[in-house]
């Protein structure tokens, strides 16, 4: 095959050939390609009413316990607190540099009511 730039999806390692005009070749170093499996996206559990009013809050925990992200907030640990609506999700990277997204967790507030 020649081409300057291939997607790689299998194992176990690739190199490149080239040959000049005199059909001389020089092999590149070995890349070494490994197959990764995503992790099971994690989930996002509530204390509490999805739908308050402003001001309120609830909180919020993922089933993982490190690697985690938040979106909204970018926070990182296991529970957080949300104040505002929104719609939450948290990212977990797994040791191996692959990472999952839950669901996402649909926060409502409410303007409070005029008496």
């Amino acid at each position: 095959m020649k081409t300057q730039t291939i997607s790689v999806t299998t194992p176990p390692s690739y190199y490149v050939i080239q040959s000049d005009i005199n059909i001389c070749n020089t092999q590149s170093n070995t890349i070494a390609v490994t197959n990764r499996i995503a992790p099971a996206k994690p989930t996002i559990t509530t204390s509490g009413f999805t739908k308050f009013c402003l001001g309120g809050s609830v909180i919020l925990s993922t089933n993982q316990t490190y690697g985690v992200e938040w979106y909204s907030g970018g926070q990182s640990y296991q529970t957080i607190t949300a104040t505002f609506g929104c719609s939450y999700t948290v990212t977990y990277t797994a040791g191996s540099g692959c990472s999952s997204t839950s669901p996402p967790m649909a926060i409502q507030t409410n303007s409070t009511p005029t008496i």
